[in-house]
């Protein structure tokens, strides 16, 4: 179904290499907010920065991709060491191939990692790469956001039923 990710989590550092390569991934988009920090923010937790760590070891490529502003974006990038895209627009394509772009990879390898179903999920699937949702870091936010929480929660339990 269009709207549920290749793989749902508790939190990312649940993602391990094996599930990566069992789904055939060399590289990942890593959204930023409520998925490596909370939106309120700018903390990352120590399991957050070495998971970061464990998995370049591993030789994956790594890039942030957010629809927040390029300050944010460059503040995790500077201390995660990878490419950002900011304002990236998503779910639309443009800033998920160009975050693709940075780190030349392709779609049949490539997971989109983020929080959103509407968003991230969504994005993945219209860029044909695959999605891991992850239940967000802080659960709270403005009227809009909890309004797409309300709507996502319905999508969530379907897919935790599949």
């Amino acid at each position: 179904m269009f709207f549920y990710p290749d793989l749902m989590v508790d939190k990312i550092t649940n993602i391990n290499g094996g599930i990566l390569s069992g789904l055939g991934v060399k590289n990942i988009l890593l959204d930023i907010d409520d998925t490596i920090s909370p939106n309120d923010g700018t903390a990352i937790s120590s399991d957050t920065l070495n998971w970061v760590g464990m998995l370049k070891e591993k030789s994956y490529k790594i890039a942030l991709i957010s629809n927040n502003s390029e300050d944010r974006a460059e503040y995790f990038a500077k201390i995660l060491g990878t490419p950002y895209v900011y304002k990236a627009m998503k779910p639309l394509p443009f800033g998920i191939n160009k975050c693709m772009r940075l780190i030349s990879a392709k779609r049949d390898n490539t997971v989109l990692i983020g929080d959103q179903i509407f968003t991230d999920v969504v994005g993945a699937r219209l860029c044909k790469i695959k999605s891991i949702l992850v239940e967000p870091l802080n659960k709270e936010g403005g009227f809009f956001l909890k309004f797409k929480r309300l709507l996502e929660g319905r999508i969530r339990c379907s897919c935790r039923q599949r």
